[in-house]
């Protein structure tokens, strides 16, 4: 696979559909996190109510706003699949790894759902299609960027560590903040304890918050885990890696894409245009080109 294979085929209009929802899809889950946030630190003020309001209305609100806050977290967790999906579907046949790894069952899926957001959101899809990623707004045509003169496995190889880039330089103190914010909610906890807060109103306004920050941080320290091993993989491999590595790879990629840990939109479209032309600037020098 030459790059210059790589970097017509990711212009194609079926692959910037595919990857304008995909994108969709991980800013739709990032929506409803937020809103799944905002429901999670609600709740434990649920413990502040005046004592004179109706005691079953007093269990049953926080009770309700957990609810809320369950079926949110499942609906993230379904788009940040149906992103995954996408992008890793685009991957495959864009990139050429393992392009046969999906059925004909899933590529229907894929098609389906691309087709579905963007006849939804044609008018916003259309500019995203149009712009790269140096344009207002950032869109999704040329998302590769690499040196023409790159070929067959280097290309494919400079591909997946712009992945590998974008990731270090976006992410780098999520599992610092959740520790801090879990050993917030935990001293809370105790202080409303000690000050003699009834401890099974205290479990029914805090179970939520405390549920969701576990997992958030299982979910994290997994996707970490696969970081690790991607970096080690890309070091181990050096300039020159075979079929095999790219594959073990990408499988690497995917499975990390799967795991419920986002980005942040805003703060990713205010650094993604200096991230975009530092990393462009590297591949330049680094060939020659």
């Amino acid at each position: 696979m030459k790059a210059t294979e790589i970097l017509k085929r990711q212009n194609e209009d079926k692959f910037l559909k595919i990857q304008y929802a995909s994108c969709f899809y991980f800013n739709l889950a990032e929506k409803y996190d937020n809103w799944l946030c905002v429901m999670l630190l609600l709740t434990p003020f649920c413990i502040f109510m005046p004592e004179s309001w109706n005691p079953c209305f007093m269990k049953i609100f926080p009770i309700l706003l957990n609810a809320f806050s369950f079926i949110l977290d499942k609906l993230k967790s379904i788009h940040v699949k149906d992103a995954a999906l996408l992008r890793n579907y685009y991957d495959a046949r864009v990139l050429d790894i393992n392009p046969n790894s999906f059925s004909e069952s899933d590529e229907l899926k894929v098609l389906d759902k691309t087709e579905t957001i963007f006849s939804k959101h044609e008018d916003q899809g259309l500019v995203q299609i149009r712009n790269t990623g140096y344009d207002k707004p950032r869109g999704v045509r040329d998302w590769y960027d690499i040196p023409k003169s790159l070929d067959g496995t280097k290309a494919q190889f400079e591909c997946q560590k712009s992945n590998e880039n974008w990731d270090k330089k976006l992410n780098k103190s999520r599992l610092l903040k959740l520790h801090v914010i879990i050993f917030l909610v935990v001293i809370v906890f105790f202080i409303l304890y000690i000050l003699k807060y009834n401890i099974l109103d205290l479990i029914i306004c805090f179970s939520g918050l405390i549920i969701n920050m576990t997992g958030r941080l299982y979910d994290i320290y997994q996707y970490n885990d696969k970081s690790r091993k991607i970096s080690n993989a890309i070091e181990a491999y050096g300039g020159n890696p075979s079929k095999e590595n790219i594959e073990y790879l990408q499988k690497l990629i995917n499975e990390r894409r799967e795991i419920k840990v986002l980005g942040v939109n805003f703060y990713h479209k205010r650094v993604a245009p200096k991230l975009s032309k530092r990393f462009h600037n590297i591949l330049i020098n680094k060939y020659d080109c």
